[in-house]
């Protein structure tokens, strides 16, 4: 028996993305990345039925990442952009973190980006060393089933020959650290439900060829964040009575493993 670490029974992995972008954009102090992180919790606390999504992992947790996006670009320097091109994702309006489409026919929902699209919007986008990252969600289904069983919002750091390494906040076992490319599906915007609300999909994913696991990203949940400024920012730290500016450390590719397990 082990004792359960810490986070390792929250929801917050959005949140996390998006600091962890932030932190690739201009490194953050400790206390800075609690602020960025009380702040969201805050923010969604406003409303005791988005508060209580949160927790339950019954959101899609967009309109929270765009809220910090948001919140947060003019302080640490950075813009952003979402895939789809600003588009304002079904529900928006209704100050609840994005309901999905429980009622749209399957066969008539087609992503407005490609798995191409987006392949190239992470080559474009990505770059850790320079502050250049993208902010986003993928859901992992079973081999040969519609059953979803992880939905995790990430960081991509960099592109790496036809995989996007991650930032990432996890520490699971069979938590994926690299994403190959060809093996990602775009799913139309507002189809893909929660976690907490899987079950009722409008839309769902196509069968592997080869019997491995489906990846999808949901077209409206993929934000691209970049700095501001011309040169990435640093923080300092006294080291032996003189400061040195520090960087987040980025692995290379080859300490990520490709596998589930």
């Amino acid at each position: 028996m082990v004792p359960f670490f810490q986070g390792k029974i929250d929801n917050f992995c959005a949140i996390y993305a998006v600091i962890n972008a932030v932190h690739l954009r201009s490194p953050l102090s400790a206390a800075q990345a609690r602020g960025m992180f009380n702040d969201a919790v805050m923010h969604a606390a406003h409303d005791e039925r988005i508060l209580s999504d949160v927790l339950a992992h019954a959101t899609d947790y967009a309109s929270l990442v765009r809220y910090m996006l948001d919140r947060f670009a003019r302080e640490y320097a950075f813009s952003w952009e979402p895939f789809l091109g600003g588009a304002i994702c079904p529900g928006e309006q209704a100050a609840h973190l994005l309901p999905h489409h429980a009622d749209a026919g399957k066969k008539e929902l087609h992503a407005c980006g490609t798995p191409e699209d987006l392949a190239a919007f992470f080559r474009r986008h990505t770059d850790g060393r320079k502050g250049k990252s993208v902010v986003f969600r993928f859901c992992r289904f079973k081999p040969g089933e519609g059953k979803m069983f992880i939905d995790h919002w990430s960081t991509a750091a960099e592109v790496s020959g036809d995989s996007v390494c991650l930032f990432d906040c996890s520490l699971e076992r069979n938590g994926l650290y690299s994403l190959p490319l060809d093996r990602l599906h775009v799913g139309p915007a507002g189809t893909v439900p929660p976690l907490g609300k899987c079950g009722d999909a409008a839309w769902i994913p196509p069968a592997s060829e080869h019997g491995e696991e489906c990846i999808v990203v949901p077209e409206d949940c993929v934000f691209a964040i970049r700095p501001e400024a011309s040169v990435c920012g640093f923080f300092k730290t006294m080291n032996g009575g003189r400061w040195k500016a520090e960087r987040p450390v980025l692995r290379s590719p080859e300490d990520f493993p490709r596998g589930t397990e």
